[in-house]
């Protein structure tokens, strides 16, 4: 048996899978009988006969309609064993600036670091400066899966783990990747995010290491480089876009290349960031009160709880205000204390 997809790994990632969805049917029933759920899903992985199953697809509008694949519970199990593999011997591989879907990562991290970059190259604030901000063209649906799957067996291949393990590793890879016959990943499944952020690896380390460009930020395929030169930014674009399209089969969204000075401000990641503050994306501001005026007073709380942590790293205390007014009148002290 191949200890990688053993009863332990399984059981672990279960619990893991489970966090705060212990209310879900589907979970509940699985969980009824799962030991002998456990057990026949290695069974199925070790003998070879493990297939991905058809997943709930649906559609969700965040900001911009977006095909969501949700795969059954047994599927996201090998999910997390699968991603918790190759965090542990692929992240290393990924540049530091790279900040979608890693530990220790994420948005925050992102603009943290693009806040940095922004006060270094403007000798704190006082001089003018560039960003070249530009994401990919469906980038999700546009990945090329056959040359993801050389990519990411010809790292698997160099770890120091028995050879059971890697080739299992790259047979349930394979499934997952090739599960349909749609060309690009599908949205909704945890292996997609370390596999979309893999595919651009080689991509970053050539704007690094080959470019030689300083301050590059990339959060999955959001992308931005900060400089004084304007004219430098500009001349990067051009080896972008070949290198995108010669190697990876991508392309930048044309729409979206732009080049803003730190006097007009710079839109990453749902904020907007100035000199000396930063606020949330207007248009997140707008879907943020539409969505809590239509919310209950009985689930105020939940639902500003999610938009509180949003916010509450940028300068927006008069805007949140009127809504602590409102958690004071539908919550108790108890829930309130935790915003002050």
């Amino acid at each position: 048996m191949c200890q990688l997809f053993s009863p332990y790994n399984l059981f672990r990632s279960f619990e893991k899978f489970k966090r705060g969805k212990t209310n879900k049917i589907k979970l509940i029933e699985f969980s009824i009988d799962l030991e002998k759920n456990i057990f026949q899903l290695c069974k199925d992985i070790n003998s070879g006969i493990y297939k991905p199953s058809k997943p709930r697809v649906f559609w969700v509008k965040d900001p911009k309609r977006r095909r969501i694949e949700a795969a059954p519970i047994r599927d996201r199990i090998v999910h997390h064993v699968l991603n918790s593999f190759l965090e542990k011997h692929l992240d290393k591989t990924l540049i530091y600036n790279s900040y979608g879907s890693r530990k220790n990562k994420g948005v925050l991290a992102a603009t943290k670091r693009l806040n940095i970059y922004f006060r270094q190259e403007s000798k704190n604030y006082s001089g003018k400066i560039y960003f070249l901000k530009c994401d990919i063209k469906k980038f999700f649906d546009n990945i090329d899966r056959d040359l993801l799957f050389s990519h990411l067996s010809n790292e698997i291949n160099k770890i120091n783990i028995e050879q059971n393990e890697k080739e299992m590793a790259l047979k349930i890879i394979k499934k997952i990747i090739f599960f349909n016959n749609k060309n690009g990943l599908p949205i909704g499944n945890l292996t997609s995010q370390f596999f979309a952020n893999f595919y651009l690896n080689g991509f970053d380390h050539y704007v690094k290491e080959k470019l030689g460009v300083k301050k590059y930020i990339r959060y999955m395929d959001d992308i931005i480089c900060v400089s004084q030169n304007r004219d430098y930014l500009q001349s990067l674009i051009p080896f972008f876009k070949n290198y995108l399209s010669d190697n990876l089969k991508l392309e930048l969204h044309p729409q979206k290349i732009k080049i803003n000075s730190s006097r007009s401000g710079v839109d990453f990641l749902g904020y907007f960031l100035k000199p000396h503050y930063s606020i949330i994306r207007f248009k997140t501001r707008k879907r943020m009160i539409r969505m809590l005026k239509k919310t209950p007073d009985d689930k105020f709380a939940n639902k500003f709880t999610g938009w509180y942590g949003y916010c509450k790293h940028a300068n927006e205390y008069n805007f949140l205000k009127p809504y602590f007014k409102k958690l004071s009148l539908v919550s108790n002290k108890h829930i309130l204390r935790t915003y002050f």
